[in-house]
């Protein structure tokens, strides 16, 4: 009775390869002999494109038939194209050459092709190679298990049907008027299509568990069918069982059986049960993780959209007919097929994924969040030298103490020395559980608390307690007290001062004032640079340690030779060093740096360790950026 791609019929409870019989060839018309070129591009060349399940089928009668040849023998008089409301596709059909009657009628042939379900309704006999016979129940239930198991093997299954009835040559077919004879149909058989995913789809689908991404499936395939395409890519388990329970009063799903009820993973659910569904009831479906919708209809796909934006939920939808449109449209992200999808899906996607391959879209995912993550890393290594860069200011004002940097040196920093590095960042190797957290919030910003006080207070209070250190050591190395640096600003270590500055016992005319306020100012500008150094390889990663992510990005290298370069050059190069108002501090200074590098790094990897460890402790949340 059934027939599929596989040229397999069922006898006997076995499943056989059959002959193939001219029944076969009528229920290809409706598709393969169309000349409508906006549902089928058939030939280009010697490859065959369209839609995948026609290409399927007409490859199959290919290989027994002429097509050209039935194309000339019959021409199509009216069509009805395939709706996934009705489910069907039908076609009426007039043999080339037929002769009229003396009443002008003429024997027409009417063909229906979609839902096996549907199709097999408006039947009343079914086409044997020994003839018609009468539909039965015994046939029927033979139907129902050749559904069941092509549908539970994965593969699309759609029926034909086909009728010859006498009509007037004028008639003009219209089948919402009545006049297309839509009862006491033959059915012919079904063809079971196999639409194999790709290779890494199942990859992909873990992926998503792994990132706590919920997949839900919308199709219009069969419910048995879908599930059995969800185990396939992974989407449902092999091992666990589906199956039904009530959602609320009156609608009904299929979930899977878990050990912890606690636990909602899976569930399916045929799209005719969507439109009664409550608030409710919708909660409850959309707990679950993973969902299979099946049999819908593009209102349904809308509402699907529409019910987890709802839930203030940031909805991606993949699609490539028209059918998909709305839900594309809505979707926050829409994402559109760029080999299969058609003009209005694309015109209606934000994004047009050119190889169709949903493993595609995970890698964007990825992509994402990696710009998210190094976007934070630079925000996050280039604010820390601000705050640094204003105390200086601060102590002068408040204190009265010698500038510790100029203005030229708080500009070379901001458009120079810091630059390279921060630009680096941007090219930094995701982390190796980017794709093993839960997507963040909506709420969650860019630039957080958490990480203004990192940069400002933790990190920034680090460099600028090693920066200062510096300063202050400088004019202690030159005999200097620190306490004695107070309120001498106005007077002392400017051009002209107000004579000789004594400390300690020690006298210091106007030369001597200004070199080593200029070697001061070079200890704390050197120190906050190389510290700077030193913190951007702890800024590479937010929750995986520098020793395990390596050290491997090789911009970041090239940036930290160019400010090493940069800070000897405006230190130490004559005439740079008088315009910058540098001079070469004692060579103890650099292990100030060394210094604050140390104790970045020890604060850094412990704060990645907690992270790691438990990274939903409440304690540990003030320290995440």
């Amino acid at each position: 009775m059934c027939f599929g791609s596989q040229g397999k019929s069922r006898s006997n409870g076995n499943w056989r390869p059959r002959k193939p019989t001219s029944h076969i060839s009528r229920s290809r018309k409706p598709s393969s002999y169309a000349h409508s070129t906006q549902e089928l591009r058939i030939w280009q060349g010697k490859a065959i494109c369209g839609s995948p399940s026609e290409v399927a089928l007409l490859r199959y009668v290919d290989k027994i038939f002429s097509v050209p040849h039935i194309r000339q023998k019959y021409q199509v008089i009216y069509e009805v194209p395939f709706n996934s409301l009705r489910k069907w596709h039908l076609m009426v059909l007039l043999e080339t050459g037929t002769q009229y009657d003396d009443d002008g009628n003429v024997e027409f042939l009417l063909l229906l092709k979609g839902a096996p379900e549907v199709v097999i309704q408006k039947c009343s006999n079914l086409a044997t190679t020994e003839g018609t016979t009468e539909l039965d129940e015994d046939t029927m239930m033979d139907f129902q298990d050749a559904y069941d198991h092509f549908g539970n093997n994965g593969r699309r299954v759609i029926g034909f049907a086909h009728k010859s009835f006498i009509g007037s040559k004028d008639t003009k077919f219209n089948w919402e008027q009545g006049n297309v004879p839509l009862e006491d149909l033959t059915f012919l058989g079904i063809a079971a299509i196999m639409d194999p995913p790709r290779p890494d789809t199942a990859e992909a689908i873990r992926r998503c568990k792994e990132a706590g991404i919920k997949v839900f499936m919308v199709t219009g395939d069969h419910p048995t069918t879908a599930t059995a395409i969800a185990r396939e890519i992974g989407l449902i388990g092999e091992s666990e069982k589906v199956t039904p329970r009530r959602l609320g009063k009156s609608v009904r799903v299929n979930v899977v059986e878990e050990d912890d009820e606690e636990e909602r993973e899976w569930a399916t659910v045929h799209g005719k049960m969507l439109p009664d569904m409550s608030d409710d009831d919708w909660d409850e479906l959309l707990l679950h993780r993973f969902i299979v919708f099946a049999r819908t209809t593009p209102e349904q796909k809308l509402m699907i959209v529409e019910q987890c934006q709802k839930r203030n939920e940031v909805v991606a939808v993949t699609g490539d007919g028209v059918n998909d449109a709305p839900a594309l449209k809505r979707a926050n992200i829409g994402v559109a097929m760029g080999i299969t999808g058609s003009d209005v899906a694309k015109q209606a996607a934000d994004i047009i994924l050119m190889d169709d391959n949903f493993a595609s879209i995970i890698k964007g995912i990825e992509e994402g969040r990696l710009l998210f993550d190094n976007l934070r890393k630079t925000i996050a290594y280039t604010l820390t030298h601000s705050m640094p860069e204003v105390v200086p200011i601060c102590l002068n004002f408040l204190f009265g103490l010698p500038m510790a940097i100029t203005a030229l040196q708080i500009l070379s920093i901001d458009l120079g020395t810091e630059i390279t590095p921060a630009v680096s960042l941007a090219y930094e190797n995701s982390e190796s559980d980017i794709m093993k957290k839960p997507p963040r919030k909506r709420n969650i910003r860019l630039v957080s608390f958490t990480l203004l006080f990192y940069s400002y207070i933790i990190a920034g209070g680090m460099v600028i307690v090693g920066c200062t250190l510096a300063y202050f050591f400088t004019y202690w190395f030159h005999g200097i007290h620190p306490l004695d640096l107070f309120f001498t600003s106005q007077d002392y270590f400017r051009y002209h001062p107000v004579g000789n500055f004594t400390s300690n016992g020690n006298l210091y005319d106007e030369p001597t004032q200004l070199d080593i306020r200029n070697q001061a100012a070079a200890a704390y500008y050197m120190t906050m640079i190389m510290s700077q150094v030193y913190h951007v390889w702890q800024c590479k990663t937010r929750r995986t340690s520098i020793f395990t992510h390596g050290i491997s990005n090789i911009v970041t290298i090239y940036a930290v030779i160019i400010e090493v370069c940069l800070v000897i050059i405006f230190v130490y190069v004559p005439g740079i060093r008088f315009i910058m108002g540098s001079s070469p501090p004692p060579y103890e200074v650099w292990f100030f740096s060394l210094g604050v590098g140390i104790c970045l790094w020890i604060y850094n990897e412990m704060r990645k360790y907690l992270i790691r460890r438990d990274p939903k402790s409440s304690c540990i949340r003030p320290f995440k950026w």
